[in-house]
C-alpha cells in the first residue's frame, strides 16, 4: 500500500489521483532506493567513467553538449544500448527522439560489438526501448506529467534533444521557454530518482567558430547535475570534457566513433596529451556563457 494512504487530511478520492499521476511521498521514496540500489550506467570510456564516479548518475540529469557532427547521438545510442541490455524484468529505456535520429540497426550493432546482448535476438533489445517523439516541450511535459514509473519502471531516460525543443514558436517568448524548460529538468529528475535510472539529455551549441557557448540559458545550465563537452580541435582530434560534476575536477580525454559508439582512444594506443584549454575552469561551457576556446573549432554548427 501507497504511504500516500497513511498522510492525514488526504482524501481517498485525492489519494487515488494522486497515484494515477505517479505521486508518492519522499519517505516512500527514500524506500525504493534503498531497497533497491542500482550501480551508476558506465558509458564504456574508462577514464571518463572514472571521473564520473563510475558512470551516469544515478537519480541526476547529465548533459552533453557540443557542435553537430561529434556523436552526441551516437552516446545517447550507446548509453541505450548499454542500459537495455542490462535492464531488469519489465523495465525500459524511455527514448525521447525529437530529432528522429535514432536508428534502431544503430542500437543492435552497439550491443553486440559491445558483447551486451549475448546470445539474445535483436527484438529482446529492441522491446525494451520505448520510443517517444514529441513535437514541442509542452507535448512533451504533458507526456511526462502522466507517466507512473510505478507501473513502467525505467533503466535511463534519453532526451535527443532539449535544445531542438526548446526552440520558441511564434506565440512564446524566452520567459515561457526558460519556465517550461525549468520543468522538463525538475520532471527528469523527479522520473530518474523514482525509477532509480540515470537521465541523459543533449543540447547543442550557439556562435561561431572559437565562440561557442552552450545553448538554453542560464536557467537550465544550473539545473544540470553533470556537463559533459565535446570538443573537436584543429587536427581533428576529438575531446569529451566533464566541465562540471560534483566532486570532479575539470578532465578531459580523447575519443573516436567507431561501430561499438564511442572508444576511448587512450585505452587504445596509448595516452594523448590532453590541450591545457580544456582543464581550464575560466574556459568551458559554464551556465550557458560565451567562451573563447583557442584552437577549439568545428565547422558543423
Amino acid at each position: 500500500m501507497s504511504m500516500l494512504a497513511e498522510v492525514p487530511g488526504i482524501s481517498p478520492e485525492t489519494r487515488r489521483c494522486l497515484e494515477g499521476g505517479g505521486m508518492y511521498t519522499v519517505l516512500e521514496l527514500q524506500g525504493r532506493v534503498a531497497a533497491s540500489p542500482r550501480p551508476r550506467l558506465a558509458t564504456g570510456l574508462p577514464g571518463l567513467d572514472k571521473g564520473l564516479g563510475g558512470g551516469l548518475q544515478i537519480g541526476a540529469l547529465t548533459e552533453i553538449v557540443g557542435p553537430a557532427g561529434l556523436g552526441k547521438t551516437q552516446f545517447c545510442m550507446t548509453a541505450a544500448a548499454a542500459a537495455a541490455a542490462a535492464a531488469g524484468p519489465g523495465e525500459l529505456v524511455l527514448y525521447i527522439d525529437a530529432e528522429h535520429k535514432l536508428v534502431p540497426s544503430r542500437l543492435v550493432e552497439i550491443a553486440r560489438a559491445r558483447g551486451l546482448d549475448g546470445s539474445a535476438p535483436a527484438s529482446a533489445l529492441l522491446e525494451r526501448v520505448l520510443v517517444l517523439s514529441p513535437n514541442d516541450l509542452p507535448e512533451l511535459l504533458g507526456r511526462l506529467q502522466t507517466l507512473d514509473v510505478g507501473a513502467t519502471p525505467l533503466a535511463l531516460i534519453v532526451v535527443d534533444s532539449v535544445a531542438q525543443l526548446g526552440r520558441p514558436s511564434g506565440a512564446d517568448n524566452a520567459a515561457e521557454t526558460a519556465a517550461r524548460l525549468a520543468a522538463l529538468a525538475g520532471r527528469l529528475k523527479l522520473l530518474a530518482g523514482a525509477s532509480r535510472a540515470p537521465a541523459l539529455a543533449v543540447n547543442q551549441v550557439t556562435g561561431w567558430s572559437g565562440e561557442l557557448s552552450a545553448a538554453l540559458g542560464t536557467l537550465w545550465a544550473h539545473a544540470v547535475d553533470t556537463r559533459l563537452v565535446l570538443h573537436q580541435l584543429g587536427d581533428g582530434t576529438l575531446f569529451i570534457q566533464l566541465a562540471k560534476s560534483q566532486g570532479s575536477p575539470i578532465s578531459a580525454w580523447p575519443y573516436r566513433i567507431t561501430a561499438a559508439g564511442p572508444e576511448e582512444l587512450s585505452a587504445q594506443g596509448g595516452p594523448h596529451a590532453v590541450p591545457d584549454h580544456l582543464l581550464d575552469p575560466a574556459l568551458v561551457f559554464h551556465n550557458g556563457g560565451r567562451i573563447s576556446h583557442a584552437g577549439v573549432y568545428s565547422e558543423q554548427l
